[in-house]
C-alpha cells in the first residue's frame, strides 16, 4: 500500500503530465537502442541520438510512472530498484542521466553517486527525495549530485531539467 501522500503525489504528477499541451516535436517517437551503437540515420543523413534516463527508485508504482512520462516524452528509460542494480546495469548499459532516489535500501542514492564518482563517471544525476532540508541538498551537491529535486514537484518541473541537460549536452 503506498501512503495516502505518496498516492497524491503520484496522481497530481500524473494528471499534471496528462493534460498538458503536446509539441509535435514530442510525439515524435525515437526508436531505442545503445549507447554504444553508431547512431542511426534518417532518409536525409539527420542523425538520430538516443537519449537514455535511468530510474533509481525503490518504489514500483513511482518508478514505472517515471518511465511512462519519460518514455513519452521521447526518451529511453532503464530501471533499476535501488543503487545497487544500478550499478550492474550500468556495467551493460551506459545511461546518459540518472533520476534517483535519495533513501533506498541496500544503497541509497547518495552511496549510488559517491560510488559513480569514485570510478570516474561524469554521468549527469538528479536526485529525488520526500524528505528534503537544506542540509541533506548541500550532503547531496557535496556527493557529486548534479541536480536536486524536492517531492511533490510538478513533472513538467523533471522533465525540463533532463530536457536542459541534453540541450547543453548536444543542442537538442
Amino acid at each position: 500500500k503506498l501512503p495516502a501522500l505518496h498516492k497524491a503525489f503520484l496522481c497530481r504528477m500524473a494528471s499534471s503530465w496528462a493534460s498538458r499541451p503536446r509539441s509535435q516535436e514530442k510525439s515524435e517517437q525515437v526508436q531505442p537502442r545503445a549507447l554504444f551503437q553508431l547512431p542511426d540515420t534518417l532518409a536525409g543523413g539527420e542523425i538520430i541520438v538516443t537519449k537514455v534516463v535511468m530510474v533509481v527508485e525503490d518504489d514500483p508504482a513511482t518508478r514505472r510512472l517515471y518511465r511512462f512520462l519519460l518514455a513519452n516524452s521521447g526518451y529511453t528509460v532503464i530501471e533499476a530498484e535501488d543503487g545497487m542494480a544500478a550499478l550492474s546495469q550500468l556495467a551493460t548499459a551506459p545511461c546518459d542521466v540518472i533520476i534517483t532516489d535519495m533513501n533506498m535500501p541496500r544503497m541509497s542514492g547518495l552511496d549510488l553517486v559517491r560510488t559513480l564518482r569514485q570510478q570516474g563517471s561524469g554521468v549527469y544525476v538528479i536526485m529525488i527525495t520526500a524528505f528534503g532540508t537544506p542540509e541533506s541538498e548541500r550532503h547531496a551537491f557535496r556527493s557529486g549530485v548534479n541536480d536536486y529535486l524536492t517531492k511533490p514537484f510538478e513533472f513538467e518541473d523533471l522533465e525540463q531539467r533532463v530536457q536542459n541537460f541534453f540541450t547543453q549536452r548536444w543542442g537538442s
